[in-house]
């Protein structure tokens, strides 16, 4: 505040300036307005160091994550909303509550909360709800995901034969985990086989090779598939919901015979064993095996 009077002296200079010719000071009203703008001009010379601060809004902590799937069975198929919480809930059995509200061109989703069970016991995973949007035809489709009545986003999906895209202009509580959903081909199989002791790595790789015999490889644009992930290089293909504890082999092949073949080749090992091996195989028609 340098080169700039004190609030007292400003005080007594104003009242000298206030006083008119006759010595009769103007009315008070008017003296106050004028000790104002006098406290006013005090301010604007001090530092803008604090003044100009900016004021800064933090952003609304995200509690739910947002994933597109397109659900495997005959065409068409629908594409479904994943509505997880980012942190278990307090409780083990509780759920999310929303409102859904799907409309020519719109949807809407409003999430409440989540709910709080009478009898709490703790959680240790997150909680999932599947929002089932529908057949959806290729285009643009308004999307709002609101949070708690208080918080709104709003977007657009778009679909393509190969795609959905889903831009939001914000995520305030929300997550969106992927933006882009790439479609699986018809006639795709997905899936792997795991297992727990290394002796156990030479029967993967056998069954991999004879169900390559089936169901030959397919080579995938890289990106998310909702159930898999194919990632660019020689990497390995990533199954959503696998043991991560254990060592995998994972495929993704192209399968147009009957599934009854494929069943009796994952019985086999099974069969042979047991426990120490793991299979899953998945086909976009909707089997699981």
């Amino acid at each position: 505040m340098s080169r700039q009077l004190s609030a007292g002296k400003l005080v007594m200079v104003m009242e000298k300036i206030m006083m008119n010719q006759t010595g009769i000071y103007i009315r008070e009203s008017a003296k106050k307005t004028w000790l104002m703008l006098g406290i006013a001009g005090i301010i604007s010379g001090c530092s803008l160091n604090e003044l100009d601060t900016p004021v800064i809004v933090s952003e609304v902590r995200q509690e739910f994550s947002v994933e597109m799937r397109e659900l495997p069975g005959p065409e068409p198929r629908k594409l479904q909303f994943w509505v997880q919480t980012i942190e278990p809930p307090d409780c083990a059995e509780a759920d999310i509550r929303y409102d859904f509200w799907p409309t020519p061109g719109r949807f809407r989703l409003d999430i409440a909360g989540v709910s709080k069970p009478a009898n709490c016991q703790p959680a240790t995973e997150p909680v999932l709800e599947m929002v089932d949007l529908g057949v959806l035809s290729n285009g643009d489709y308004q999307v709002g995901i609101n949070l708690r009545n208080t918080i709104t986003n709003q977007g657009l999906l778009s679909r393509s034969n190969a795609s959905y895209t889903l831009q939001m202009n914000s995520e305030q509580g929300i997550k969106i985990k992927y933006r882009q959903l790439l479609r699986i081909p018809p006639q795709t199989i997905w899936g792997y086989v795991a297992y727990g002791t290394p002796a156990m790595g030479s029967v993967a790789s056998a069954f991999i090779n004879e169900l390559n015999q089936l169901a030959p490889n397919v080579a995938l644009s890289p990106g998310n598939y909702g159930h898999f992930w194919v990632p660019s290089g020689n990497s390995q293909v990533v199954i959503q919901e696998s043991p991560e504890a254990l060592t995998q082999r994972t495929f993704v092949g192209r399968y147009s015979g009957n599934m009854d073949d494929l069943q009796a080749l994952v019985q086999a090992y099974r069969l042979a064993h047991g426990s120490m091996l793991e299979i899953r195989l998945m086909a976009i028609t909707g089997e699981v095996l």
